[in-house]
């Protein structure tokens, strides 16, 4: 159970936490370093050895047993290493990944070399075995809104397209691998000269749905774009090449993923417009596919 003192993680509530976990695992220097909904990422150095390190907290115990689980079994395969987990605090410990930029730094002028590198990263992720011993989501389980429960503040014939292209992409499905399921750019850092994956959230799927959190982001710069459209094109293009894949469904996994991520915006009382916009450009890019759907 994770302890009271991480429920709200006000800024007092957080420096707390903060004290209390880098007495726990010898840390000095702990700094407050990012925030988001419920999680509370800060920066420290481990006194035993002086490395670098970074702490994650969480109050959703399910989604951190889902990180683990993801973290643990991506060791070795392009991931962030994982030193320690605490999940009575409801925290991981994790290497501090050096320079530490990540592959947004190349948008847009070196966007080519960002999708080589993401799809490096993807390929040695899909290498890991697929975990036995946890329970992790499938994708028919991250779809399931979308199918069954869609928003009523989306376009309803989108809406219904999506539902029909979600529904064979997982009727046809390739063998599942165990994937990130949130890698866009942010997410890739870079440790020396390699890039890393962070964050990864822990489902079943398909390789190709990789593809889809990146082709959608940066989001806000990218829809600063002049030439949008053609990024994406793109970038549909090189990972249906670099990923031996058909492109049209590369770009059905990418349409059905810009729908569901309008659907959690709404879910969330956000705006869903700027999901909606790369929903638009990727629809007609699925020619092909769509064939075998209709």
């Amino acid at each position: 159970m994770i302890l009271q003192l991480l429920d709200l993680m006000d800024s007092r509530a957080t420096q707390d936490t903060i004290d209390h976990i880098a007495q726990h695992w010898g840390l000095r220097d702990a700094a407050l370093y990012y925030v988001f909904q419920e999680r509370r990422i800060f920066t420290a150095i481990r006194i035993s050895d002086n490395t670098p390190v970074m702490v994650k907290l969480s109050t959703d115990e399910r989604t951190l047993y889902h990180e683990i689980a993801a973290l643990k079994t991506f060791q070795g395969y392009g991931c962030v290493q994982l030193l320690d987990t605490a999940p009575a605090f409801g925290a991981i410990l994790l290497e501090r990944l050096l320079p530490g930029q990540s592959l947004e730094d190349l948008f847009p002028a070196h966007d080519d070399q960002a999708i080589i590198h993401a799809a490096a990263v993807m390929h040695k992720l899909h290498q890991a075995p697929v975990p036995t011993n946890y329970h992790l989501p499938l994708l028919a389980d991250w779809l399931d809104c979308l199918l069954h429960a869609p928003s009523l503040h989306l376009p309803v014939m989108l809406v219904a397209k999506a539902q029909r292209v979600a529904k064979h992409l997982l009727a046809t499905m390739a063998p599942a691998v165990l994937l990130h399921g949130d890698l866009h750019h942010n997410n890739i850092l870079a440790s020396g000269d390699t890039w890393v994956a962070i964050d990864p959230h822990g489902v079943l799927g398909e390789p190709l749905y990789e593809v889809g959190a990146f082709i959608r982001n940066p989001i806000k710069p990218l829809l600063q774009q002049s030439d949008l459209t053609e990024i994406i094109t793109k970038r549909l293009d090189a990972f249906a090449q670099l990923m031996n894949a058909p492109r049209g469904r590369v770009a059905a996994w990418s349409f059905v993923q810009a729908v569901l991520a309008a659907q959690w915006a709404t879910e969330e009382d956000a705006d869903p417009g700027q999901w909606l916009t790369i929903a638009a450009i990727v629809e007609p890019e699925m020619t092909g596919f769509m064939d075998l759907v209709e």
